[in-house]
């Protein structure tokens, strides 16, 4: 007998989402979507407690959380962003780094602290740290 996935909820929020992450520890769930924006709901509730429009100028591909407090997202416009908490638990963008590659950033992931590793559509891997420069350009055959 085959097993049965049982639906739980179905959030219905924006155009289409292309990437998904579900905190471990702490209650929320991340969107990011085709239409530029990123939607933070309650995992309990599944209420949105933030919509950030425009976040992106394209789709917004991938997201990596380093903590609770802070995540970074990759676009088709090229550019990183990193978002952080704020006072009133709303999250704000911190950084904005464009054109850091030729062509659409597919995937981003937080390494450590302030490292940030992303794979582009132009055939390269960059490594960057936040805080000073650019570390190191992987060209991918």
């Amino acid at each position: 007998m085959k097993p049965k996935l049982q639906l739980l909820t179905m959030l219905s929020y924006n155009e289409g989402s292309f990437n998904t992450f579900v905190s471990p520890t702490e209650n929320i769930i991340i969107s990011v979507s085709d239409d530029g924006s990123i939607t933070i709901f309650s995992d309990f509730a599944y209420k949105i407690l933030q919509k950030i429009k425009n976040a992106h100028n394209g789709i917004i591909f991938d997201i990596s959380l380093k903590d609770i407090n802070n995540f970074a997202t990759c676009s088709q416009d090229r550019s990183i962003k990193t978002w952080i908490k704020g006072e009133k638990n709303d999250y704000i963008l911190d950084k904005s780094i464009n054109d850091v590659h030729e062509d659409d950033i597919h995937k981003i992931e937080f390494l450590k602290d302030n490292t940030i590793i992303s794979g582009s559509k132009d055939t390269t891997i960059k490594i960057f740290n936040l805080v000073n420069t650019l570390i190191l350009i992987f060209h991918l055959l």
